[in-house]
């Protein structure tokens, strides 16, 4: 059994507080990681291929163990991805530590077009911190991606982010849609899908001016978006669609070693105890578990009858599944 990618949650204290982030009903300074047990996680999923191990949170660069994690994993011979909001990095000397011990991607979200729109979005003043880490990694030749969750279809502001973008001389950019957090749906923070469909063409129009490489994470039906511009996106091979988790082919840890569904189910992991790793192959175990399985096999059922004949199917995957859990998707889903 493979698994491709792995995501480890560090740490669930945060130095932001993101109304949309997935974690934000977790947050808290007690709960973090036990670094003995990661060396063990490591080694596990190093038995079973995994090429990619993600570190997220809370804020994983606050954790205490965050650079022995990184140069742990650069040593079994895995992708050490940190997921960011890079403020730490503002901080030279720590850029460049966590690049010397072997990071292979560092994704930084940027919360705001301005200090005002960051404060407001974050409730820390972190704007210029931001940019500043991210012209520290530059300046150590390690080439970032910035990250921007798209909550509205705002075209001004969306000219704004292009512009704060091409100013600080980012190169790199990977867009997605806000996606809702189990337990806490919130209609006023939360993109109607149709909405978020017909920006996708201000999106392409917009960044065709721009010289800024880009990804666009679509997490919900592509028939959704018009056709002549999805065929656009996918022949430019911009468009990024199902997680590994939807695929069947990821594996998430919280901080306590309880296996999360994904992110978004911060609060409901497969079973109620944390994984035993003084067991043979527990990985396996749980995989072939009847609880994982049953979930694998509803993440990749039909959200609707229109999609069964698809050609977008193994691609699209219905979107995310958690956007299912508050609309009906044959509302929206349409046979292309």
């Amino acid at each position: 059994m493979d698994i491709k990618s792995a995501w480890l949650t560090t740490n669930r204290s945060c130095n932001c507080r993101c109304e949309w982030c997935y974690a934000q009903r977790t947050l808290g300074p007690k709960s973090y990681m036990d670094f003995e047990k990661a060396k063990v996680a490591v080694r596990e999923l190093k038995k079973h291929n995994t090429r990619k191990i993600v570190l997220i949170g809370g804020e994983p660069t606050i954790y205490m163990h965050f650079l022995e994690l990184v140069k742990l994993i650069h040593e079994n011979g895995m992708n050490c991805t940190v997921a960011t909001n890079g403020i730490l990095f503002e901080n030279y000397d720590f850029a460049s530590a966590t690049v010397k011990e072997g990071v292979n991607n560092i994704n930084i979200s940027l919360k705001g077009v301005s200090e005002e729109d960051y404060y407001k979005n974050t409730g820390t003043r972190g704007l210029q911190k931001v940019l500043k880490g991210y012209q520290n990694l530059k300046r150590l030749k390690f080439n970032p991606i910035v990250s921007y969750v798209i909550v509205s279809d705002d075209e001004n502001e969306f000219d704004k982010l292009v512009e704060l973008l091409e100013k600080n001389n980012v190169d790199r950019v990977g867009f997605q849609f806000v996606k809702p957090v189990v337990e806490i749906y919130q209609t006023d923070t939360i993109m109607d899908i149709r909405a978020m469909a017909n920006f996708v063409e201000y999106i392409y129009e917009r960044m065709k001016m721009s010289d800024i490489q880009y990804s666009l994470e679509i997490s919900f039906p592509l028939c959704l978006i018009k056709k002549e511009i999805l065929e656009k996106l996918i022949t430019e091979h911009k468009i990024v669609t199902c997680c590994h988790v939807q695929k069947g082919s990821g594996i998430v840890f919280d901080t306590d070693f309880k296996v999360l569904p994904c992110n978004h189910f911060a609060e409901y992991p497969f079973k109620q105890t944390p994984m035993d790793f003084s067991k043979e192959d527990p990985i396996e175990q749980l995989w072939s578990s009847r609880e994982v399985t049953d979930f694998r096999e509803k993440t990749r059922c039909y959200p609707s009858e229109n999609c069964t004949d698809c050609r977008l199917w193994n691609d699209c995957g219905g979107g995310c599944f958690t956007r299912w859990l508050f609309i009906n998707p044959s509302d929206y889903i349409n046979r292309k």
